[in-house]
């Protein structure tokens, strides 16, 4: 990932999250932060290309990279500053003994003892199912989530979480629907745990 020593100019993200101008970061940070249209992740083997150009928050390396934050109407990928702020969080991780066998019991492990609805989405065939929004703090969570079973293979557990306020939250919603319906599958993906 490209490392950032001097400031950066964003794009215009229309209509998504109106932010324009310049972003400053330290190299400590920097590596963090980039500016794209398409999010690729080969530990994982998958891909995703965005409406529009998106401010995302990875981990950098030596860290496993499980997935990204993309920045909805902020500019920095701070602690604090980002969790009070409306984002979408990707992440994908390998079932372990902890997680639930079935789609069920992941439903009680990720929507916390909530059940979990079909949604009408589908990503390669598989379903994709949603829980019940809950508050945190200022923000409403919405939360999405699907198991990819691999062959031979422990399976990945695919969440997509929105966090957003009342005033963006239906235009946060349709960016969180359409980042899930852009999401492709790559042939050729690596294990990792």
């Amino acid at each position: 990932m490209r490392i950032f020593d001097t400031c950066i100019f964003s794009l215009a993200l229309a209509g998504v999250t109106g932010l324009t101008g310049l972003l400053c970061t330290d190299s400590a940070t920097a590596a963090d932060l980039q500016i794209t249209d398409t999010y690729k992740n080969p530990a994982y083997g998958f891909s995703i290309h965005f409406p529009h150009p998106i401010i995302i928050c990875t981990t950098p390396p030596p860290a496993p990279n499980h997935g990204f934050v993309a920045l909805l109407r902020t500019d920095t990928c701070a602690d604090g500053a980002l969790e009070q702020s409306a984002h979408l969080e990707l992440f994908v991780r390998y079932d372990v003994l902890t997680m639930a066998q079935s789609t069920a019991e992941l439903a009680n492990e990720l929507c916390e003892n909530q059940a979990a609805r079909r949604s009408v989405i589908r990503i390669a065939g598989l379903p994709v199912y949603q829980c019940p929004s809950v508050l945190i703090g200022e923000l409403t969570m919405w939360r999405y989530f699907f198991l990819r079973p691999k062959k031979n293979a422990t399976s990945q557990i695919y969440s997509l979480d929105l966090y957003s306020n009342q005033a963006y939250e239906k235009q946060d919603q349709w960016f969180q629907k359409q980042m899930l319906k852009r999401l492709k599958f790559t042939q050729n993906s690596a294990t990792r745990h």
